[in-house]
């Protein structure tokens, strides 16, 4: 069973549609900006350095964590609607 998802201004359901735009009402449709998964990403990245850090992780684990971290982002972004 998938997620329902539907124009908060008109109520057509969106389920299928890749758009960010309701073709209905043209309202913007996406639940979160591009922006704010690198904010979110940027966040998890100065997490896990800290974290790594105050354990005492070699560096170059940490900065190939952060180089996953940012690959996952890219392809959520480009992978994911919204």
């Amino acid at each position: 069973m998938g997620i329902v998802r539907k124009c908060p201004k008109c109520g057509i359901d969106l389920s299928n549609a890749a758009s960010p735009i309701c073709p209905g009402c043209g309202n913007p449709t996406l639940a979160m900006p591009r922006v704010g998964k690198w904010i979110g990403a940027i966040i998890q990245i100065a997490v896990a350095t800290t974290f790594m850090l105050v354990f005492g992780f070699p560096k170059v684990m940490i900065v190939m964590f952060a180089a996953l971290i940012v690959v996952a982002t890219l392809l959520s972004t480009f992978v994911k609607p919204g």
